[in-house]
């Protein structure tokens, strides 16, 4: 009896030490599992084949660590010629997701008579590179000094920023930067390490070995006088519903905060909670005359 014991400790010691070396060894392509290796030559960069929407504005941007992004941009669907009226929405999309999924949500935005800007991320799609949380991070900073430079009266304007599931990291990190109008956060995670302890116990003994954290909870501490928007699913198996609780406990009191939590609903969840987006955009006071 203590030999077999004994046997199923050492296996599973030996399970977690696997489980552990391919953590560290492969979690790029765990965590970024839309990342496309620069291998592929003609796919990538500026000259890559691409079938883009007609009502989509793009180019490629040369971020500090030498990826070139490409950045989508649509204009609003409105009659307001002052462009200092018309509020900026800024999208990031999730870590399985390509810029094309942001497509629907630039839409969604057009109509309401709000700009829209995203950045496919380095490494995903036909943008060149290599993810990393901290590569993330300068596409987020190349993509705002991009608006900075190019929209006009962009300081003067209205933002807003949306993030979907690991979207999130980038979206919380922006909102740090610019103290938005709007934050609006779908499907996303408190941070990395708890979403994973949240899947099993074996995923949390390895929480130590992530190095790409995306700290979104401990962000929503800092912010301030924002509306922040929060949509989650209750059947997300992606991440689970427990994230979007301790996000609501993270988020001060200065703040106005909506919260929708979607009966069996999973992980894709936008075009469940279009409406409710609305609504709750026409209740922020700084939006509330922008929108259609």
């Amino acid at each position: 009896m203590f030999f077999t014991l004994l046997r199923l400790v050492l296996a599973l010691c030996i399970a977690l030490v696997c489980l552990a070396v391919l953590t560290i060894w492969k979690q790029e392509k765990i965590i970024f599992p839309g990342w496309i290796p620069d291998d592929t030559g003609a796919n990538k960069g500026p000259g890559a084949k691409a079938h883009r929407p007609n009502d989509i504005k793009y180019t490629f941007l040369t971020t500090p660590a030498g990826s070139q992004v490409e950045t989508w941009s649509m204009e609003a669907n409105c009659s307001d010629t002052n462009r200092k009226n018309i509020p900026i929405v800024f999208l990031f999309g999730g870590n399985g997701s390509r810029i094309e999924s942001s497509y629907a949500s630039m839409r969604f935005f057009k109509e309401l008579c709000f700009d829209s800007i995203t950045v496919e991320y380095s490494g995903y799609g036909r943008s060149t590179g290599k993810p990393s949380e901290k590569i993330i991070y300068q596409d987020v900073d190349t993509l705002l000094k991009y608006a900075q430079k190019t929209i006009p009266d962009f300081e003067a304007r209205p933002k807003v920023i949306q993030g979907n599931s690991l979207g999130g990291g980038p979206a919380t990190y922006l909102a740090q930067k610019i103290a938005p109008d709007a934050l609006i956060l779908l499907s996303t995670f408190s941070s990395l390490p708890e979403a994973a302890a949240d899947k099993s116990f074996f995923y949390s003994l390895l929480t130590p070995f992530i190095r790409h954290t995306f700290p979104n909870q401990d962000r929503l501490k800092t912010l301030s006088n924002t509306c922040i928007i929060l949509a989650h699913g209750t059947a997300d198996r992606v991440v689970p519903i427990i994230n979007l609780e301790r996000l609501i406990k993270s988020i001060p009191e200065s703040n106005k905060t909506s919260v929708y939590r979607k009966d069996g609903v999973g992980h894709d969840i936008l075009h469940a909670v279009l409406n409710d987006l609305r609504t709750s955009l026409m209740a922020c006071p700084t939006l509330q005359k922008n929108l259609k």
